[in-house]
């Protein structure tokens, strides 16, 4: 089943501080009303490297204490740090989730492909865990260390079924069609999302997985009213490439913070770590006539 996921927002206080509480909420938020079928928490979307270790540890708990399906979550847990990457996979495991979201080791760059490999058959040795489902986060324009395709397919076979998938945020669809094709994609049991849902009818027939996306946040509903469509498909496929497309003309997180601080009248969604900043107010009033231009406008 094709799945679409919410790389879901952070929610913080005035200082900073990562909010557990209203983050378990939004999670239940996100899974009902929301329109997603999972949500990665802790990603790129919900300012993962922003927020302290100490508060990220303590985000399996609750989800947990919330009774978040653990089946519907995929959890960031990348760091430089290979042992704070343990650290957030065994505290996962404990309270029963299993599938991570692993960025590559970011600090060093040009780091060669024997590395890259060695840092993620490390980790798979260190976990000793064949419960754990690692997806490979690709994200070269923020990450500057890319996943050849040729070690993600030397991962997956070395090291299936612990490494099963991989999120391409690379924005490339050739990227994610090269993925598909040295693995197999879903038919050989590794699953791929791209992270924007511009590609939505083309990953699923390419065999993604589904979809990981910041935009999701906002938009979830109107994919999945695309994806189940007969007759209006290609209108309603239309309406989500175009509000995509309108999040990618901003900087994604502060505008997907807007849309939630608009949809829950609470502007405490606003808070953002530094170095991000908020939209500025003129764009502030732009972004939001454009979502009424779509009648996309929360309510």
């Amino acid at each position: 089943m094709f799945k679409l996921y919410a790389a879901s927002l952070s929610p913080l206080d005035e200082k900073g501080n990562l909010n557990l509480s209203k983050l378990a909420q939004y999670c239940q938020f996100l899974l009902s009303e929301g329109g997603c079928d999972g949500i990665a928490p802790l990603g790129t979307t919900g300012e993962s490297n922003s927020i302290s270790l100490e508060e990220r540890l303590q985000v399996p708990k609750k989800l947990y204490s919330s009774k978040i399906n653990p089946d519907k979550v995929i959890l960031g847990v990348g760091s430089s740090s290979l042992k704070d990457t343990v650290l957030m996979i065994h505290q996962a495991q404990n309270y029963g989730f299993n599938k991570v979201l692993v960025l590559p080791p970011f600090y060093y760059k040009n780091i060669s492909p024997e590395g890259l490999f060695d840092y993620f058959a490390k980790l798979v040795t260190v976990i000793g865990n064949t419960e754990v489902r690692i997806h490979l986060y690709h994200f070269p324009q923020l990450s500057a260390v890319p996943f050849p395709k040729d070690v993600v397919a030397k991962l997956f076979q070395e090291f299936k079924p612990m490494i099963c998938g991989l999120k391409d945020s690379s924005g490339d669809f050739s990227q994610t069609s090269d993925f598909i094709e040295v693995t197999g994609g879903i038919r050989k049991g590794f699953d791929i999302y791209p992270s924007t849902e511009r590609f939505l009818l083309q990953a699923q027939q390419i065999g993604c997985a589904g979809i990981i996306s910041g935009s999701l946040n906002a938009f979830a509903n109107h994919s999945q009213r695309a994806l189940n469509a007969n007759k209006e498909q290609l209108q309603l496929l239309d309406v989500v490439s175009t509000a995509r497309q309108l999040s990618e003309r901003y900087p994604l997180i502060p505008a997907m913070k807007l849309f939630q601080s608009i949809r829950s009248n609470d502007n405490t969604w606003g808070n953002i770590l530094p170095p991000l900043t908020p939209l500025p107010f003129k764009c502030r009033i732009r972004f939001i006539e454009e979502l009424k231009q779509l009648e996309i406008y929360p309510q």
